[in-house]
């Protein structure tokens, strides 16, 4: 049987590589954190796919790259 979160987290990536209301830079660094916790197997799919769920959100409420962010851009 297929891990039904992780499947939904796949798809949430794929939407958020496609995303045009997030920023290249911002996509990447996502993309990235993704992999990354894929690979050291650090973290469960359901949270992984939370993390998707939100990370998105904030960058394209905040408008402008994670490096640049403060704590006010997340509040």
């Amino acid at each position: 049987m297929v891990d039904k979160n992780l499947s939904m987290t796949e798809f949430r990536l794929e939407r958020i590589k496609k995303s045009r209301s997030i920023s290249p830079h911002n996509r990447k660094l996502i993309v990235g954190y993704f992999n990354e916790k894929v690979a050291s197997g650090s973290i469960k799919s359901g949270s992984l796919h939370a993390d998707l769920l939100v990370l998105p959100r904030i960058a394209e409420k905040a408008g402008k790259p994670f490096e640049e962010m403060t704590k006010a851009d997340l509040v």
